[in-house]
């Protein structure tokens, strides 16, 4: 036996009585909406951009001597490592990055 479902009872039903998760979610999609709002506002009205918060914190290094003679020996070590192991130049860098290193390629004209 088939059972039809009436479209507006069942509308009617979740509009007297709406389940936390659905007004949870109402007011998410009404924060988002604000937030977009806010956005829209400081983008129009602003073109200065220190207006923006910041996406992310510099990180501050302090500057340590010893630190920076270890990184020093590091680079060095490393530098006549790449040298002595491979068929190429390189050239020591301070990098935020980790890269002691740098691989120096020679560029290489259309007749050679």
């Amino acid at each position: 036996m088939k059972r039809t479902v009436n479209l507006r009872e069942m509308s009617a039903t979740s509009t007297a009585s709406p389940s936390p998760q659905e007004s949870q979610t109402k007011k998410i999609m009404m924060d988002l909406q604000q937030e977009k709002k806010r956005l829209r506002m400081l983008q129009q009205g602003s073109t200065n951009v220190t207006a923006l918060p910041p996406k992310h914190q510099p990180i501050n290094v302090p500057a340590n001597n010893d630190s920076n003679q270890q990184v020093m020996v590091n680079q060095r070590n490393a530098l006549q490592m790449a040298h002595s192991s491979c068929f190429g130049y390189f050239i020591p860098q301070s990098s935020a990055f980790g890269n002691i290193i740098l691989p120096v390629i020679p560029r290489v004209g259309p007749n050679e």
